[in-house]
């Protein structure tokens, strides 16, 4: 499974470059934009949290080749929630900060029906979570799991070590430069 955190930047640059409401109404097209991407794309539990200046948007990807399509995906919101820009300075635009985490589901607890109840996710959301925070605007970060996975379809700068939790502890992390395959619909 691989999880996909989305932080979607830039409402105080908005809000002083043009009136507050079309401000608004720019960061709800970015939001949806990131939502939809995701969900397109094969996102399962998207979900949108944090304060309306600064909306975070997640969601996971499962079954085969999780860590590429995921990347996929980072890249195709990139590119579509910056399309909400200020139309007076196409320059000014919504921004995005990425992480990417790979990792198997710790627990799954399900209903009579097999439907899934409950998941911990164990490391992977914080994993993930701590990466979006590092990445700056524009940039996609991902854990050591997911560029292994995604292998020599990838070029990545290697960052070191990242903090991912209150304990201290470390994971490797990258940051993407370069995705070799084609991202599906990335242009709408």
């Amino acid at each position: 499974m691989t999880l996909v955190s989305v932080e979607i930047r830039g409402w105080e640059d908005m809000v002083q470059s043009m009136a507050v409401e079309r401000a608004r109404h720019l960061a709800s097209v970015a939001v949806d934009a990131a939502l939809t991407t995701l969900t397109e794309m094969g996102g399962h539990e998207v979900t949108l949290e944090g304060e309306p200046w600064l909306p975070t948007v997640s969601g996971t990807l499962e079954g085969p080749a999780t860590s590429v399509r995921a990347l996929q995906a980072a890249i195709a919101i990139r590119r579509r929630v910056g399309t909400a820009h200020a139309p007076s300075d196409p320059d000014e635009r919504f921004k995005v900060g990425i992480g990417v985490a790979s990792g198997e589901v710790v627990d799954l607890r399900t209903d009579e029906t097999g439907a899934p109840l409950v998941r911990a996710l164990g490391p992977i959301a914080e994993v993930a979570t701590r990466l979006r925070g590092f990445a700056g605007h524009g940039q996609i970060f991902i854990c050591a799991q997911t560029f292994r996975e995604a292998g020599d379809l990838i070029v990545a700068r290697e960052l070191g070590g990242i903090r991912v939790n209150h304990l201290g502890e470390e994971a490797q992390a990258y940051c993407l430069t370069e995705l070799k395959v084609p991202i599906p619909d990335a242009e709408r």
